[in-house]
């Protein structure tokens, strides 16, 4: 469904797609677990647990876009579908 608006989803495992695949794996494979931490420390009320992992998961999270779009802005060619259903709605 990304390859819609972003062409390094299908390019494999060449070119660009390389660190895509690294981000969206420490995203799905870290932060996800994070969040899940954080929200078992809210519901039991752990609050050191809850803010580390809840800062750790946004920072992780933030560096995570500024890469994917810092990627995308210092490409030669770029990836991305400009029409902004594409744009704004995918990426």
């Amino acid at each position: 469904e990304y390859a819609k608006s972003d062409s390094r989803y299908m390019q494999g495992g060449t070119g660009n797609f390389a660190p895509v695949l690294a981000q969206e794996a420490s995203t799905v494979f870290v932060v996800g677990p994070l969040c899940w931490l954080t929200i078992y420390a809210m519901w039991t009320r752990r609050s050191a647990v809850r803010e580390l992992s809840q800062l750790a998961a946004s920072v992780m999270h933030m560096q995570s876009v500024l890469l994917y779009f810092g990627a995308e802005l210092l490409a030669r060619e770029p990836s991305c579908r400009p029409e902004p259903q594409y744009f704004y709605m995918y990426f």
